[in-house]
This record gives C-alpha cells, sequence and structure tokens, in this order.
C-alpha cells in the first residue's frame, strides 16, 4: 500500500497558505494607498487571511498525527475572521471608531483562544524545566515584534482609538508568531513548523 497520497494531502493546506500569505502580501505591497483608502480594505484582507488558516487548520486537524491543540487554534483563526468581518462591516457603513468598541474587547477574548493551544503544546512538547525560560523568551519576543508591527500598523495621524486597536493587534500576532514559532524550534517536525 502506498503513502503518497497521504502525503500529498499533507502538504496541501501549508502549500495553499504560503500561496495565500504571498498573494496578500504582493497585493498589500503593490496596492498600498489604494488598500488602506478604502473603507474595509485592509479588514477584508484579515478577514480573508484568517478564515482560510481557520478553514486549512481545522481541515487538517482531523488527520490522526494533527496537534490536539489544532481544533483551538483553527477556532481562533475563525474568530478573528468573525470579529474583523464585523468590524470591516462598520467601517464600510460609515461608522466612526473614535473610541474602545466592544470589538476591541472581543479581539482581546480571540487572543485568549490562541493561549490554550500554546499551553497545551507545551506541557505536552517540552521538559517542565525548560518551560520558564522558554516563556521568557517568548514574552521578550513578543514583546520587541509587537513593538514593531505596532509601528507599522499605527496610523500617521494620531488618534488612541486606531493607536489602541493597532497595539492590540500587533500584540496578538507577536503572541502567535513567537509562542508558535519557539516551539517549532523546539521540536522542529514537519507539523509543528
Amino acid at each position: 500500500m502506498s503513502t503518497h497520497p497521504a502525503r500529498s494531502r499533507a502538504w496541501f493546506a501549508p502549500t495553499l497558505l504560503v500561496l495565500a500569505a504571498g498573494g496578500v502580501a504582493a497585493a498589500y505591497a503593490l496596492a498600498l494607498a489604494e488598500l488602506r483608502d478604502l473603507d474595509g480594505g485592509p479588514g477584508a484582507i484579515v478577514a480573508g487571511s484568517a478564515f482560510l488558516a481557520a478553514i486549512a487548520i481545522l481541515w487538517r486537524s482531523r488527520r490522526d498525527d494533527a496537534w490536539r491543540s489544532a481544533p483551538w487554534l483553527g477556532m481562533g483563526f475563525l474568530a478573528v475572521s468573525v470579529v474583523t468581518t464585523m468590524v470591516t462591516v462598520v467601517e464600510v457603513r460609515g461608522a466612526e471608531l473614535a473610541t474602545p468598541t466592544p470589538y476591541d474587547a472581543a479581539l482581546l477574548l480571540v487572543g485568549a483562544l490562541f493561549v490554550v493551544p500554546v499551553f497545551q503544546e507545551f506541557r505536552g512538547h517540552v521538559p517542565k524545566e525548560d518551560r520558564r525560560e522558554i516563556a521568557a523568551d517568548i514574552a521578550l519576543i513578543t514583546i520587541a515584534l509587537g513593538t514593531i508591527l505596532y509601528l507599522l500598523l499605527r496610523p500617521g495621524v494620531p488618534d488612541a482609538a486606531v493607536s489602541a486597536s493597532a497595539a492590540e493587534f500587533a500584540l496578538i500576532v507577536a503572541m502567535i508568531v513567537s509562542a508558535y514559532g519557539a516551539l517549532a524550534l523546539w521540536l522542529p517536525t514537519v507539523p509543528h513548523v
């Protein structure tokens, strides 16, 4: 019995995600001014990308060799997609988001969905005596990467509500990238990478 079909299916989701990420990056780089000026344009890109990631992760989570935390991770990306879609619809309808909104609180709850799979994976794969040091490294990388992302996302004109939302989004993304990056470095297997 050949294992080739299973192997080709294993690479489908990561390939799809890499192609989608490349397409989004190219579209954003080539049409930066137009996308930023379009009401809901950046939000639609984030919502679509998060939805695609959620579908790929949830689809892969049904496999026998999937991470135990994959459903939590997929639901986190699905929640990012839902919250970002709601914010995009509000922006397209012309509402001003000049003050912090319930959507900001919802995004913080979404960020919490990503903490559960991180704890599950570290408990299952990292020896107890190494967890504290790795957690400190993740915290430092999250702060540094979050600061860099915030500086890229913040508006040109000072606006407290938009700046707070940009900081919140940057922190969530930085935490995800640093935590799962650390896990991939600790256990550099194909599923973790």
